[in-house]
């Protein structure tokens, strides 16, 4: 089976997948809504697919109270699968990992990680997530003095 899709985002946070199957005979073309966000803002500064564990990840900033965990700014990152089912998510802020923006990502040359950059109290981040389960493995914080 070969797949072909794409995910969009539209500006109320929703995320739509759409898959095509094109092995088959006439080409179906389906739309999966997933939901994502809160009634605030949210802004996505990192999409990514995982071929070796057919994953979508995407990652940003959210400053909607309903959708992270206070009413400040989170750094998100979220997985889906091909079929847009919803895997895992994170949010990140000064508890555990201050990243309270996520400002771009890069699947690693062996494919078993990603990288992602960012942002935490305004100095930049580097944090290496495991793309199948959402562990973080290393997180690099970068202090000016």
């Amino acid at each position: 089976m070969t797949f072909v899709g794409l995910l969009s985002i539209d500006f109320g946070g929703r995320i739509f997948a759409n898959a095509q199957n094109l092995n088959m005979p006439t080409c179906e073309y389906n739309k999966f809504p997933v939901y994502m966000g809160g009634s605030s803002n949210e802004k996505v500064g990192c999409f990514l697919y995982d071929p070796k564990n057919e994953v979508f990840m995407i990652g940003g900033n959210t400053t909607s109270d309903d959708f992270a965990p206070a009413q400040n700014s989170h750094g998100f990152l979220i997985a889906l699968d091909i079929d847009a089912n919803w895997l895992w998510g994170k949010f990140f802020y000064n508890v555990s990992y201050a990243l309270t923006d996520v400002t771009g990502c890069k699947l690693s040359s062996d494919g078993s990680s990603m990288i992602l950059l960012g942002q935490g109290n305004s100095l930049p981040v580097y944090m290496e997530v495991d793309t199948s389960s959402g562990s973080i493995k290393n997180f690099i914080s970068i202090l000016w003095h």
